[in-house]
């Protein structure tokens, strides 16, 4: 089955680009090994979409500690583990906050899907796009 996305009410108006991203066309797109973020600003606010391959592994990054990330998991599983030793498991639909010192991998065979709602600002900042 096909379904069309309607963007707006009136098919001889096009969207307006100020009003509406995606990311199949992000602005910006970071690799990150077996990983990728792909970046959009929308309303004052940057959003992140990382897709990264099973058995892909978060390295905690010099520059990013303390820098926090907040997120919803789309599809797949990961596993975060704080500095401090706590841990928790992600899958689909869970909400969480984590910082760039935190060690975060991709559990199973399946790949996973985050979007970042907060804190991709600095990353993507300090790592060269690809």
């Amino acid at each position: 089955m096909s379904v069309a996305r309607q963007v707006n009410a009136s098919p001889a108006v096009a969207p307006a680009s100020s009003l509406v991203r995606r990311f199949d066309t992000p602005e910006r797109s970071v690799g990150f090994g077996d990983g990728r973020l792909d970046v959009i600003a929308i309303g004052g606010s940057v959003l992140g979409k990382g897709s990264f391959a099973a058995g892909w592994k978060w390295v905690p990054a010099a520059g990013l500690e303390g820098v926090r990330f907040t997120g919803v998991v789309l599809s797949g599983r990961a596993k975060i583990k704080s500095k401090g030793g706590e841990s928790a498991d992600l899958t689909p639909g869970d909400f969480f906050t984590v910082k760039g010192e935190d060690e975060c991998w991709v559990v199973g065979l399946r790949p996973c899907e985050i979007l970042y709602v907060d804190g991709i600002e600095r990353l993507v900042g300090s790592t060269p796009a690809r």
